[in-house]
């Protein structure tokens, strides 16, 4: 089986977080805990200030929820917005040293691994080094040795395509791939 498409330098870079918390965890839960401890050790010096303002005759305690408000989704904001220019600035600088945009890609499952020509780079992957198939927003991620590999699901006909493509993956994958992979199980059953 092959499937055959393009991808867009950095076009995943939005769910690769999500498809690598299957290792690593929710990184926005990371991200939301790291962002509530940082905030959690300004509170002691925001309230040394607010009495010290207070006694000035500054503005009462509204300033501090306030302030918290605003600086949350600002600092949203803020990464989303970085996360944006750096793709970007990834897929400028590889263009400036040849790298055409986008890529051609084709990946196929044969009885051996799955082989993916991303450009002009082939990767050889045999069915043990799969460790999952699983769904992100518009792809098919493929973990091989921890890294993701991304389908995206606009390159298939059809549906019947597509469920025919998650479905030869999942049944060479080994027993507690397949275990990881229930998702693409029940999407190839139909």
């Amino acid at each position: 089986m092959q499937v055959d498409g393009h991808i867009h330098i950095g076009e995943a870079s939005r769910w690769a977080g999500r498809a690598c918390s299957r290792l690593t965890g929710n990184m926005v839960l990371r991200l939301a805990t790291g962002i509530g401890a940082g905030v959690a050790a300004v509170i002691p010096g925001l309230t040394a200030a607010w009495f010290v303002t207070d006694g000035l005759g500054a503005p009462g305690w509204l300033y501090l929820p306030v302030m918290l408000l605003v600086m949350f989704p600002l600092l949203l904001l803020a990464l989303h917005l970085l996360r944006g220019s750096l793709v970007g600035r990834y897929r400028r600088r590889l263009v400036e040293r040849g790298v055409t945009n986008p890529l051609p890609l084709r990946v196929i499952v044969d009885a051996d691994g799955l082989t993916t020509l991303t450009g002009v780079v082939q990767t050889r992957a045999p069915w043990s080094a799969i460790t999952e198939i699983f769904p992100v927003g518009p792809y098919w991620v493929l973990l091989i040795q921890g890294s993701p590999s991304f389908v995206a699901r606009r390159h298939f006909a059809d549906t019947a395509e597509e469920r025919g493509f998650v479905g030869a993956v999942v049944e060479r994958l080994t027993a507690d791939a397949r275990r990881r992979s229930a998702a693409a199980a029940r999407f190839a059953a139909g």
